[in-house]
């Protein structure tokens, strides 16, 4: 008799179908298409070959049994539902999975090992796939994890990060994080505040900087009653050519800030560029304060101290 081959069996090419496309997950009605019957379905279960998906319409092969985007294909199958929130940022490559997938739906499931969002609105919501599973566009994303009410109330550097890490690559513009930012701010919502804070300041000021710490180290500045510096400030030359773009700066006291990171700083050629910028500054009438990562971390105060002896340096010598 001769034996069949495994590649012409169509339960074998439903596994490597899911594996190789699907995250690993097969649905139900594939495998009952490819002739599985609920008793085989079962015995695979309790063998451990597959696991219940969320909606226990899905299945995910044990192989994928820890992979998130498994987790999320099977949930936005078996129940109708879409990534939300951090798992949304994850698929836009933004941020780390949730150790429980975030979705979005307009049904309802008991299932603990996911986290679903009500949105009777969610058909009117821009919507998205990435790696394969449907998602909210990245503007939603961004104004649903401020206003989430399934996941930790998110501190606010940490969506400043997000929404610059998102403008620096260039995936969004702001006008569309600020029309999805609008959308979100209703009476007694929880993140409206949060969101009309962050739409507050960035309309003062747009500047993407090019590292979250330059965003941290100027809140941070402001927490302790200083005035809120300049981020990237390009320094000019007298006939307007460029003589420096500094990573903070004061522009009317003549101060410039500069953080220097052990990735960009610490190096021979970086540090003779450094202190290269720093002379043409200096001969511009500029001073440059230079602070690194352990200064910020352990000596906040005597970082506070060395700028407000700067900034009083220079009100000093205009009265003079």
């Amino acid at each position: 008799m001769p034996r069949s081959n495994p590649r012409s069996d169509p339960r074998a090419r439903l596994e490597r179908n899911a594996r190789r496309n699907n995250h690993g997950v097969i649905t139900r009605e594939q495998a009952i298409n490819a002739g599985l019957s609920k008793a085989q379905l079962d015995r695979r279960v309790r063998r451990g070959q597959w696991c219940s998906g969320p909606g226990r319409r899905t299945f995910i092969l044990a192989s994928h049994k820890s992979d998130p985007l498994a987790w999320l294909q099977a949930a936005a199958q078996g129940l109708n539902a879409i990534a939300w929130g951090r798992s949304a940022l994850a698929l836009w490559d933004l941020s780390e999975h949730p150790r429980i997938p975030t979705l979005a739906t307009i049904g309802r499931s008991r299932d603990r090992r996911i986290s679903l969002t009500l949105r009777q609105d969610l058909g009117a919501l821009p919507q998205t796939v990435r790696h394969g599973i449907p998602s909210v566009q990245l503007s939603i994303a961004l104004a649903s994890i401020a206003s989430s009410t399934t996941e930790p109330m998110l501190p606010k550097p940490a969506l400043d990060e997000f929404i610059d890490e998102a403008l620096r690559q260039q995936l969004i513009s702001w006008p569309r994080i600020e029309s999805a930012f609008r959308l979100f701010i209703r009476p007694s919502r929880p993140g409206s505040t949060l969101l009309r804070v962050i739409l507050q300041e960035r309309s003062m000021d747009s500047t993407i900087p090019l590292s979250a710490w330059s965003r941290n180290f100027s809140l941070k500045l402001e927490e302790v009653g200083l005035p809120r510096p300049v981020m990237e400030h390009r320094v000019l030359g007298r006939h307007g050519s460029l003589l420096a773009q500094v990573d903070l700066a004061y522009p009317d006291k003549q101060l410039a800030i500069e953080l220097d990171s052990v990735q960009f700083h610490l190096n021979r050629t970086a540090f003779e560029t450094d202190r290269k910028r720093d002379a043409l500054l200096a001969q511009a009438g500029w001073r440059v304060a230079r602070f690194t990562w352990d200064q910020y971390q352990d000596d906040w105060p005597l970082v506070v101290q060395t700028i407000r002896a700067h900034l009083q340096v220079h009100t000093l010598r205009r009265a003079s």
